[in-house]
Order: C-alpha cells, then structure tokens, then sequence
C-alpha cells in the first residue's frame, strides 16, 4: 500500500485521516518521507523525542491541518510541509488561522 492510500491503521477506528494516535516505536530516529504524498492524512502522529530528521515527511499531504511538535534533536526539516495547503495550527496551538508565531522549532534547525 502506498502512502497516497492510506487513511488508517491497525488498532484505529477512524479513517478520516487522524494519525495522533499512531504510535511512531521510540526507536526510529529518522522519518523522512513517511507520509510525503499522503493525500488524507489530517492530523499528525506524535513525534518521539529521539528523531533526528524529518525531512519531507509531510511533504505535499495536502490535508494536514496541524503540526506536530518538533523534538528537540531534530536537525533537518528540509521541505517537511511544502505542499500542505491546508495546515492552520499546530499541536498545542489554541488557534487555528495559520498563526504560527509561537511554532517551536529546535535550536539545530
């Protein structure tokens, strides 16, 4: 199955494109490319703290509508929402008109 077909996951009840319970195993230190082309995905999983790159892992997935949390050792994000035409807000954000002042992004980014 191609990432372009995916619209849920084992033990989810929901195919409307809600990834925040999908667990991503504390042992993957690199998602690039994970969800790049993923024409459904809406909401984003939760990022495990030891990832290092994210690098088109959203990449064109044209209905996400919140970021996730960046982890702090992430160092590259090159091109990780280029495309994503319908991202408003982010995780933890209250506000969903684009407003992404307050969007923490690591200090080796």
């Amino acid at each position: 199955m191609s990432a372009v077909e995916m619209n849920t996951y084992a033990d989810s009840s929901s195919a409307n494109g809600d990834f925040s319970g999908y667990i991503i195993p504390t042992s993957v230190k690199n998602v690039e490319s994970m969800f790049n082309g993923c024409s459904l995905i809406t909401l984003p999983p939760r990022m495990p703290q030891n990832i290092t790159s994210m690098k088109f892992i959203f990449d064109s997935c044209t209905k996400l509508t919140t970021a996730p949390a960046i982890p702090n050792g992430v160092t590259n994000m090159s091109h990780a929402f280029s495309g994503c035409t319908a991202l408003k807000t982010y995780v933890g954000s209250t506000a969903a008109n684009g407003n992404f002042t307050d969007y923490v992004l690591p200090n080796n980014i």
